[in-house]
């Protein structure tokens, strides 16, 4: 079949089953999987198999040193995979399904975990069972810490990522239904000044105030924001310093997080920071920081895969748009291999994190239509 009906005919397959996504979301949602606690994220991805396998779908949880299993499937036919990159894990402990239990409200559909991201779980499943044998070569990739920035796993992630065409995030959609195709890198940067303590009465003149030369940090760091590449961000988000009103302070600490665009501004932010020097006479200041997560640059390839996608959904007579965020996702390590990368395509909603979190429900439905519709054309271009 031609391409363009067969991606209709799975679109309306799809919109048939909207009942059958809403009851899986709310038995995943129910099942809690807090990052920490890797009893229940190994039961919740138990769980999951058995799901995958009444869909015709056989996955296998992966055992990972210090950290719960990762669930990963390979299916469809082709030799390069196009990977799909999802998480397992929540960050809301055993326990708030008490109070905070699954309900619908109309269209939305309320419960922790459901936005972020147990509903792109529902889409990519549905979109492979949809594809049948139709469906490329895909390897959906389902990791266990994502919340917490899990380490443990993330060598075999990126080199599943090396061995892969393409990869596209399950992660929510911008609220409103855009794609990511831009992704913020982070740092952390540390800045300690170390002072001289004195009696604030008696010797005030003889102590080197820590706290004072932290704030003139601050200040330099203020100053040299500007001059960052564009969207280069600094938050100052911790200050430690003091013990008591009449001491001056002999050292005085902050924890900088640092967000980036392009992998060459981090590091050139980084490299300024560290060059700043202590402004008081007898202080010194220590600085230690780093890169701790990659961005997804908005480069040829990416936008590439977003056209694709977006010629998806004008078939289904919809626009497709895109977004930029400032937060990190494990698409970002996989995009810093080399592959080019897309994500956000799980459902449309709102609340990640927070008590009103929740899915637009129709979004299900639409959203494993666009995800299938892109893996055939990927398919196809192969």
């Amino acid at each position: 079949m031609d391409i363009e009906p067969l991606i209709r005919k799975i679109s309306d397959e799809l919109e048939s089953r909207r009942e059958e996504m809403m009851q899986l979301l709310v038995r995943l949602v129910e099942t809690e999987s807090p990052s920490d606690d890797f009893g229940a994220v190994n039961r919740f991805s138990a769980m999951l198999v058995r799901e995958m396998e009444a869909m015709g779908l056989k996955a296998e949880m992966r055992a990972v040193r210090s950290c719960p299993d990762l669930l990963e499937c390979f299916h469809g036919r082709g030799e390069r995979p196009v990977m799909l990159i999802g998480h397992l894990d929540t960050v809301w402990p055993v326990g708030t399904l008490a109070k905070m239990p699954v309900r619908i409200d109309g269209d939305l559909l309320y419960g922790p975990g459901s936005y972020d991201m147990k509903a792109g779980i529902v889409v990519g499943l549905f979109a492979l069972a949809a594809l049948a044998d139709e469906c490329p070569r895909v390897n959906l990739f389902l990791t266990p810490q994502e919340e917490v920035g899990g380490e443990q796993y993330r060598q075999m992630l990126e080199q599943r990522a090396r061995e892969s065409r393409a990869v596209i995030g399950l992660e929510p959609a911008w609220p409103g239904g855009a794609v990511k195709t831009e992704r913020k890198g982070s740092g952390h940067i540390s800045i300690k000044a170390v002072g001289r303590a004195a009696h604030a009465g008696a010797d005030l003149e003889k102590g080197v105030n820590a706290i004072v030369e932290i704030a003139d940090q601050i200040a330099a760091l203020r100053r040299l924001q500007p001059s960052l590449g564009d969207g280069v961000t600094l938050n100052i988000g911790i200050i430690r310093g003091g013990t008591r009103p009449n001491v001056v302070p002999d050292s005085a600490e902050i924890d900088v997080d640092l967000r980036f665009k392009r992998q060459i501004d981090g590091e050139d932010a980084l490299r300024r920071v560290r060059d700043l020097r202590p402004v008081l006479s007898g202080a010194s200041i220590e600085i230690s920081g780093a890169i701790t997560a990659p961005p997804l640059e908005r480069t040829d390839r990416v936008m590439r895969l977003f056209e694709l996608a977006g010629r998806v959904e004008s078939l289904l007579g919809r626009r497709l748009e895109e977004a930029s965020t400032g937060g990190v996702s494990e698409v970002s390590y996989a995009a810093a291999t080399g592959v080019p990368a897309i994500d956000g395509f799980g459902a449309d909603g709102d609340g990640a994190h927070a008590a009103h979190e929740h899915v637009t429900l129709p979004s299900l439905a639409k959203r494993a239509a666009l995800l299938a519709g892109t893996l055939l054309m990927l398919g196809r271009d192969a």
